[in-house]
């Protein structure tokens, strides 16, 4: 394999990276939220500030490992990774939820 192909794969690995830890960033905030009533002022803000850090962070990531080239591939790789690790969130949840009904009602006499 050349160079030229590894640092293209590499770059979309940190895409797909970037993708993924952007999500997680969003349920953490999702979930504070869920944890402590806000505003819609609060909420507004807190999705800004979220949008500009995403934004920044793509930014970084592209301007380091890729000398700054944009790449439609690193976009679709962002979405590839957010997506994916969406469904991996989603998927995990459903199986917490579906166990903690199991112990819910485990002591229950029917």
């Amino acid at each position: 394999m050349s160079e030229g192909i590894r640092q293209e794969a590499a770059f979309f690995a940190v895409s797909l990276t970037v993708g993924m830890l952007l999500v997680v960033e969003y349920l953490l905030l999702a979930g504070v939220r869920r944890l402590i009533r806000h505003s819609d002022l609060a909420v507004n803000l807190e999705d800004f500030f979220y949008w500009c850090n995403a934004a920044l962070v793509i930014f970084i990531a592209v301007f380091r490992a890729n000398d700054g080239a944009i790449r439609l591939y690193s976009a679709a790789a962002v979405i590839l990774g957010a997506w994916c690790q969406w469904g991996v969130a989603s998927f995990l949840r459903r199986i917490c939820i579906k166990l903690l009904k199991k112990f819910r009602n485990r002591g229950k006499m029917t």
